[in-house]
C-alpha cells in the first residue's frame, strides 16, 4: 500500500504479514523477496498472491494440502475450505465464519481466552 499511497497509509495489524510469512515458510520461499498480494485491510482480508522473482506460488501452495495444513491458518480452515476459496484467509475470519465452533472449543477448554492469547504471544 505504502508504495502507491505514500505515507497516507498505517497498519497496525500484524496478522497479514504473519500469514505472509507462515505461507510462505509453507511453500519454502523467504519471505524477504516475496510480493504479497492482499485483498482487505488488517483483520479482513485474503492472501492471493505470493510471487517471487515473478512466479506466484500460491497456485502451488493451494494444490497441496499438506502444505496448507502445516501453519495455523490451514489447520484453522482446513485444507478442503482454503482450496474451496482459491485465497489465503486471515485467521481472524476464522471467528466470523465459524463463530459456533470458535465458541464450543473457548467454553470446553475450561481457560480464559486471555490464558490462550497470552500463550501464544509467548510462542
Amino acid at each position: 500500500m505504502r508504495a502507491v499511497l505514500d505515507d497516507r497509509v498505517i497498519g497496525i495489524c500484524d496478522s497479514p504479514i504473519g500469514l505472509a510469512r507462515r505461507a510462505l515458510g509453507a511453500v519454502g520461499v523467504a519471505a524477504d523477496t516475496a510480493e504479497i498480494a492482499y485483498a482487505g485491510l488488517n483483520h479482513l482480508g485474503w492472501i492471493t498472491g505470493l510471487t517471487v522473482d515473478g512466479v506466484d506460488h500460491l497456485p502451488g501452495l493451494l494444490r497441496d494440502p499438506a502444505a496448507i495444513e502445516s501453519f495455523e491458518e490451514g489447520r484453522l480452515f482446513g485444507a478442503e475450505w482454503i482450496q474451496t476459496l482459491g485465497v489465503l484467509p486471515n485467521e481472524y475470519l476464522h471467528y466470523y465464519n465459524f463463530r459456533r465452533d470458535v465458541l464450543r472449543a473457548d467454553q470446553e477448554a475450561g481457560l480464559p481466552r486471555g490464558h490462550y492469547l497470552d500463550q501464544q504471544q509467548r510462542e
